[in-house]
């Protein structure tokens, strides 16, 4: 899981200076680091598609940027959120589901096509990312709703404490006791 959370680096730092930094600066610095860890990845093993969408998504970011485009200066939040949104659940239709990619190394190599490890990563990500989509939709929000924006950001970074509860719980429980339960 450490790599999952090396992942998230490039959206750290962007979230990190994007009032702080020239818009131009702040995605050249996501960028930089999406890049690195895309080549790290890419030089031992294959990367995942977080570090390949990371990389691409802070891509285009800052070639829009660089040709003038303000829109990630005033969206950048909800066009973020909608990217991972896009990123988590597109893995969805992909050969494992994004969780599994990290959670993988944690398990002995014949478990990780099992259909319990496979659906349990999948409903993982599922949520996650429709904790990014809603994250997207508040963020839009605080854009139209300007006096609300600040209890909105709070709101949507507050979503994470569930999102991470129910992930540490739900990794356990359902390949114990949820994946044996009678289906009505």
């Amino acid at each position: 899981m450490v790599w999952l959370t090396i992942s998230f680096i490039p959206w750290i730092i962007n979230w990190a200076t994007h009032g702080f930094l020239d818009l131009f600066e702040s995605l050249g610095l996501s960028l930089l680091a999406g890049m690195l860890i895309w080549i790290y990845r890419r030089l031992f093993e294959e990367p995942t598609w977080m570090e390949t969408g990371t990389f691409i998504y802070f891509a285009t970011c800052w070639l829009t940027s660089l040709f003038g485009n303000r829109l990630f200066q005033t969206y950048g939040d909800v066009i973020s959120y909608v990217a991972l949104a896009g990123i988590w659940l597109g893995t969805l239709a992909a050969e494992s589901p994004l969780t599994a990619e990290y959670s993988k190394w944690s398990y002995p190599q014949a478990l990780w096509t099992h259909p319990v490890f496979t659906r349990t990563n999948a409903i993982i990500t599922t949520v996650w990312g429709w904790v990014y989509l809603t994250q997207a939709v508040l963020a839009l929000a605080g854009h139209v709703y300007q006096e609300w924006m600040l209890i909105l950001i709070v709101i949507r970074n507050l979503l994470l404490i569930p999102a991470f509860a129910f992930t540490l719980w739900f990794q356990k429980w359902y390949p114990a006791y949820g994946s044996t339960r009678k289906k009505s």
